[in-house]
Protein backbone atom coordinates (compact mmCIF):
# COMPACT_ATOMS: atom_id res chain seq x y z
CA UNK A 1 0.00 0.00 0.00
CA UNK A 2 2.80 2.57 0.78
CA UNK A 3 4.91 1.57 -2.05
CA UNK A 4 6.10 5.09 -2.14
CA UNK A 5 7.26 5.01 1.36
CA UNK A 6 9.10 1.86 1.16
CA UNK A 7 11.22 2.90 -2.00
CA UNK A 8 11.95 6.37 -0.70
CA UNK A 9 12.92 4.30 2.60
CA UNK A 10 15.05 1.51 0.47
CA UNK A 11 16.73 3.96 -1.76
CA UNK A 12 18.26 6.41 0.71
CA UNK A 13 19.57 3.10 2.34
CA UNK A 14 17.85 3.16 5.83
CA UNK A 15 16.38 0.57 7.60
CA UNK A 16 12.85 0.94 9.42
CA UNK A 17 14.38 1.08 12.79
CA UNK A 18 16.32 4.40 11.16
CA UNK A 19 13.29 6.34 10.17
CA UNK A 20 11.36 5.21 13.01
CA UNK A 21 14.06 6.66 15.50
CA UNK A 22 14.57 9.98 13.51
CA UNK A 23 11.35 10.51 13.59
CA UNK A 24 10.22 9.35 17.28
CA UNK A 25 7.89 6.68 16.96
CA UNK A 26 8.81 3.04 17.53
CA UNK A 27 9.79 0.53 14.56
CA UNK A 28 6.89 -1.38 15.19
CA UNK A 29 4.53 1.44 14.29
CA UNK A 30 6.65 2.57 11.28
CA UNK A 31 6.10 -0.69 9.95
CA UNK A 32 3.12 -1.00 10.58
CA UNK A 33 2.40 2.18 8.40
CA UNK A 34 4.85 1.39 5.52
CA UNK A 35 1.92 -2.39 5.31
CA UNK A 36 -0.89 0.40 5.31
CA UNK A 37 -1.87 -1.42 8.37
CA UNK A 38 -1.78 1.54 10.42
CA UNK A 39 -2.53 5.38 9.25
CA UNK A 40 0.05 7.69 10.66
CA UNK A 41 -1.21 11.03 12.62
CA UNK A 42 -0.39 13.90 10.31
CA UNK A 43 2.09 15.52 13.19
CA UNK A 44 3.90 11.90 12.26
CA UNK A 45 3.42 12.05 8.30
CA UNK A 46 5.17 15.48 8.27
CA UNK A 47 7.60 14.58 10.22
CA UNK A 48 8.47 11.40 7.84
CA UNK A 49 7.88 13.53 4.94
CA UNK A 50 10.22 16.41 6.36
CA UNK A 51 12.76 13.48 6.95
CA UNK A 52 12.85 12.20 3.59
CA UNK A 53 12.60 15.87 2.07
CA UNK A 54 9.13 14.95 -0.04
CA UNK A 55 6.02 15.60 -0.24
CA UNK A 56 2.82 14.01 1.98
CA UNK A 57 1.19 13.13 -1.07
CA UNK A 58 3.82 11.66 -2.84
CA UNK A 59 4.83 8.89 0.46
CA UNK A 60 0.95 8.37 1.78
CA UNK A 61 -1.71 9.08 -0.91
CA UNK A 62 -2.77 6.42 -3.01
CA UNK A 63 -4.87 9.02 -5.67
CA UNK A 64 -1.00 10.53 -6.13
CA UNK A 65 -0.19 7.61 -7.90
CA UNK A 66 -3.75 6.62 -9.69
CA UNK A 67 -4.41 8.06 -13.01
CA UNK A 68 -8.19 9.61 -12.73
CA UNK A 69 -10.90 7.42 -13.66
CA UNK A 70 -11.96 7.50 -17.44
CA UNK A 71 -14.96 9.81 -17.69
CA UNK A 72 -17.68 8.57 -20.30
CA UNK A 73 -18.52 10.94 -23.31
CA UNK A 74 -21.16 10.27 -25.90
CA UNK A 75 -20.52 10.84 -29.50
CA UNK A 76 -20.61 13.94 -29.27
CA UNK A 77 -18.20 14.41 -26.99
CA UNK A 78 -20.15 15.48 -23.75
CA UNK A 79 -19.66 13.56 -19.97
CA UNK A 80 -22.35 10.68 -19.61
CA UNK A 81 -23.79 11.30 -16.31
CA UNK A 82 -24.84 8.04 -14.23
CA UNK A 83 -28.46 8.17 -14.29
CA UNK A 84 -28.46 5.40 -11.89
CA UNK A 85 -26.00 6.98 -9.17
CA UNK A 86 -27.70 10.69 -9.63
CA UNK A 87 -31.62 8.90 -8.99
CA UNK A 88 -30.43 8.09 -5.65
Amino acid sequence: MRKALIETRRRAGLSQKDVAEAVGISRSFYTLIERGTRNPSLPVALRIARFFGADTRQLFCQSAARPAPPQHRDPSGAPVRNSRAEDR
